[in-house]
């Protein structure tokens, strides 16, 4: 046999295994996808529902349509759906990019243009609001990248505009995995009754809030693990600026509150039994383009058991109260540690910072209402540090901007307002000053409480918790 009829025989092999794969996917995928669409339908009941799955198969390729319903049946917002799955092991799609990695499908995934979607095409000046390019691994891994199209919209109470927003995603068929999105700009305005979305109908006086984002971004790289409501990884949002402008009628009020440079990052992580949560999130401030001051925050809660806190959220889920509350409690037996350092806040004059440090040994409220607080905490530190010319100066900043009042008259009623504070919290023994800077310090050392360097014996701690408890009921 010659060699080029055997390197022809190969090709056609391959050829008509490749046909035969692609054949037998495309008549395997609609069943499933049947299956899983189901799935979704009893999972999510109430808040997604896909119906009116049509499904046109092909050798190498199928078309497909179905209605992805956002809400209850029958008052849901309905968004038609559409696009070609191109059948594995080799999608075409896929090869045309020189991509030669099976796949089980890769799939195209546009919004349908016809009467019912007219009004959002509308929106986004005839594209199609929605493009997404999605594969599926034999293994079930969903990989996608597309974009939601730019557009604007407006109505009597509601405005916005957004720029293009480029999505992508590596996760398991749930959903769970590497997501990311972005975008340029996103604005809306808000006004009359749809004020309420956001808690600001409360004021007569308030017209309407216009909100921007600039340069939003959001990572989030989750995991499962053998408990059904704990995954592990990390969420971060990001943006350069986050906006807030007021429009008042009379005038008075705050007008503008900017954040530049805002950051949220959240992290799980899973060692043996037990859970480690942090949380990092600052932002640079300004009222009415005047500084106001760099936040900052970071948090930290250590120790925590793994399936304790999945029962809390099972239960947190379903309402179940009293069982949340018990299970806070059982929570709080296994020596978990919180941590907060620092939560500040900073400006030209000077920054306002504070930190705690708090791990159980034994949560027991009998035992802390009788003073015994060495056999309640392992370890208790606050400490707290405010330079008074800091605070004076926020207070001003955001006194001007409110009462509308000149730099002069500000600073001297925030100069009056900080010092009848201090002359109130230094009374009460609650504060020390020192050059201008007010402090809190409050350490449990073996058995006695030391407070702003004076020592609290263990046996006097219960009568004064119990004095602070009463003093709430009576309030």
């Amino acid at each position: 046999m010659k060699k080029s009829t055997l390197a022809l025989g190969v090709i056609v092999a391959l050829g008509a295994a490749w046909t035969g794969g692609a054949w037998y996917t495309g008549k395997t995928i609609e069943a499933e996808n049947l299956q899983l669409f189901e799935q979704i339908n009893q999972q999510h009941a109430g808040v997604v529902q896909i119906k009116n799955m049509q499904f046109e198969r092909g050798v190498f390729s199928s078309q497909y349509h179905y209605d992805l319903i956002i809400g209850d049946d029958e008052t849901g917002l309905v968004v038609p759906l559409e696009g070609t799955m191109y059948h594995g092991p080799l999608p075409l799609n896929q090869v045309a990019k020189f991509n030669l990695a099976p796949a089980a499908l890769s799939a195209t995934v546009q919004l349908t243009q016809n009467d019912k979607t007219a009004d959002l095409f509308a929106l986004t000046n005839g594209k199609n609001p929605l493009d997404l390019t999605s594969t599926v691994s034999y293994s079930q891994q969903i990989t996608a990248d597309g974009k939601i199209a730019a557009g604007k919209f407006k109505t009597d109470e509601v405005e916005a505009n957004w720029s293009d927003v480029s999505v992508s995603l590596d996760t398991n068929k749930g959903g769970i995995g590497e997501i990311k999105f972005d975008t340029d700009q996103l604005n809306y305005l808000l006004s009359g009754k749809a004020l309420q979305t956001v808690g600001k109908n409360e004021d007569p006086d308030l017209k309407s809030m216009w909100i921007e984002l600039s340069k939003l971004k959001f990572h989030s790289d989750l995991a499962t693990t053998e408990l059904e409501n704990i995954f592990t990884g990390f969420i971060k949002l990001g943006a350069d600026k986050l906006n807030y402008r007021y429009d008042y009628s009379n005038n008075n009020g705050l007008s503008n509150l900017e954040f530049k440079d805002v950051m949220f990052d959240y992290q799980a992580k899973k060692e043996n039994n037990w859970l480690n949560y942090t949380l990092n999130a600052n932002a640079v401030s300004a009222v009415n383009q005047k500084p106001l001051g760099d936040l900052k925050l970071a948090l930290q809660a250590n120790h925590l058991n793994a399936q304790q806190v999945n029962n809390l959220v099972a239960a947190s889920k379903a309402g179940r109260h009293a069982e949340f509350d018990h299970l806070m409690a059982e929570l709080l037996k296994n020596q978990p540690h919180f941590v907060v350092n620092p939560l500040s806040f900073s400006n030209e004059k000077g920054k306002a910072t504070a930190d705690l440090n708090i791990e159980l040994l034994d949560y027991d409220i009998e035992k802390l209402t009788k003073g015994k607080v060495s056999d309640v905490f392992k370890q208790f530190n606050l400490n707290v540090s405010a330079d008074k010319a800091a605070l004076t100066e926020s207070l001003s900043v955001i006194t001007q901007a409110v009462a509308k009042t000149t730099k002069e008259v500000a600073d001297q009623g925030a100069e009056h307002q900080v010092e009848s504070w201090t002359k109130d919290l230094k009374q009460q023994g609650i504060t020390t000053e020192k050059d201008g800077v007010l402090s809190l310090n409050l350490s449990l050392a073996e058995k006695n409480i030391n407070f702003n360097g004076n020592t609290i014996p263990e046996e006097y701690i219960g009568m004064l918790l119990l004095g602070v408890m009463m003093q709430g009921v009576g309030q």
